[in-house]
């Protein structure tokens, strides 16, 4: 995968119900408006490429790293695998904005945590992806801030790579 910093912002939600499709526009527009576009388009690039990777882990290594996410972030996230070998992570319904916001960024977050990725050191090797850690505490502070702890307590000394 080559990561565009420049990338254009585009709706990630293709396939959602009517609420779920107005909340990915009021989100694209307050990442717009915070100065965000081309980070957005690293965040995409990078979760497209952990996702193919998450993939082609078996069920109970899947089935392990979701467990244990969602006890420590206290998700109830699930997956699906499609015909296709595709796998889908739901995050149930949500109730208000900041719910599906969590969820958003809270996914990718899960698929970090899924390949023990520390984010400060991941940017510290690579310029494109500089500003990944202030672009996902700006949305969900408080996931950071716990993945982050998470992060130095289990010695995540991973990096994202050029993918």
């Amino acid at each position: 995968m080559i990561i565009k910093k420049n990338a254009p912002l585009y709706d990630t939600l293709i396939d959602g119900n009517l609420l779920t499709m107005k909340y990915a526009r009021i989100l694209n527009k307050e990442i717009k408006d915070a100065g965000f576009d081309s980070m957005h388009g690293v965040f995409l690039e990078i979760d497209d490429y952990f996702q193919d990777r998450i993939e082609r882990k078996t069920r109970e290594v899947r089935d392990k790293i979701l467990d244990s996410f969602n006890s420590i972030f206290g998700t109830n996230y699930t997956y699906i695998v499609n015909d296709n070998g595709i796998i889908n992570i739901l995050f149930g319904k949500f109730h208000d904005y900041q719910e599906f916001v969590n969820s958003y960024f809270g996914i990718f977050l899960l698929k970090m945590f899924a390949f023990e990725i520390n984010t400060k050191l991941s940017e510290g090797k690579d310029d494109r992806i500089n500003g990944l850690s202030d672009f996902i505490a700006r949305f969900v502070p408080d996931y950071f801030k716990t993945y982050q702890e998470i992060t130095m307590k289990m010695k995540f000394i991973n990096v994202i790579d050029s993918c």
